[in-house]
């Protein structure tokens, strides 16, 4: 089973051994030829012991090991872009083996094309799936022509205290400003 999760509403899920976390997107401008949106899934986290951080690509800030680790902390790796599901012209995976030691992560949608270029990103639709969860969770975004920024929250996932998950719909569009400000761990993709 397949559920649309709407903008500010939460679901708890079950995890079922590993799951992932898929952004998928389909931006390619025929009169531009060769560009696309270029999108960056991203997991920023605080953890239950008060320790922030997250797991993205390692050509932010060029230091190794920002793609997470399964088997130890944050127990999250960013599989990057793996095609698995073959429904998007573009993917990026991050693959969760446990989330119980965090407070809260984070799934992050960054436009680095536009965020270096000082342009208007997401200009697509954009959507997060979980895969191997109990049930699937879709979440779509689309852009409203006021909203700027290259930031975009686009879900939050916790444990429950039943030991399930609980994933919630944000769908926000941040600038780079506002994201230092907000997300937990978001300064990390600058800290040499």
């Amino acid at each position: 089973m397949n559920y649309n999760l709407q903008r500010n509403t939460s679901l708890e899920v079950q995890q079922k051994g590993y799951f992932d976390v898929l952004l998928g997107w389909n931006c390619k401008w025929e009169w531009l030829k060769n560009y696309s949106d270029d999108l960056d899934l991203c997991a920023f986290y605080r953890s239950k012991n008060g320790g922030t951080g997250g797991v993205y690509p390692n050509v932010y800030n060029q230091k190794n090991g920002t793609e997470g680790a399964l088997t130890e902390f944050p127990f999250m790796f960013l599989m990057g872009e793996d095609r698995i599901t073959q429904k998007y012209n573009n993917e990026e995976i991050i693959r969760i083996a446990n989330i119980h030691e965090m407070e809260v992560v984070y799934f992050v949608a960054i436009d680095y094309k536009a965020t270096i270029g000082d342009e208007i990103g997401f200009n697509c639709l954009v959507a997060l799936e979980t895969i191997g969860t109990e049930p699937l969770v879709s979440i779509n975004y689309s852009r409203n022509n006021n909203e700027k920024g290259h930031v975009l929250i686009l879900a939050s996932l916790k444990a429950s205290d039943s030991g399930d998950l609980v994933i919630t719909n944000i769908s926000k569009l941040l600038s780079l400003s506002d994201a230092f400000e907000i997300i937990p761990g978001f300064d990390s993709i600058v800290t040499p």
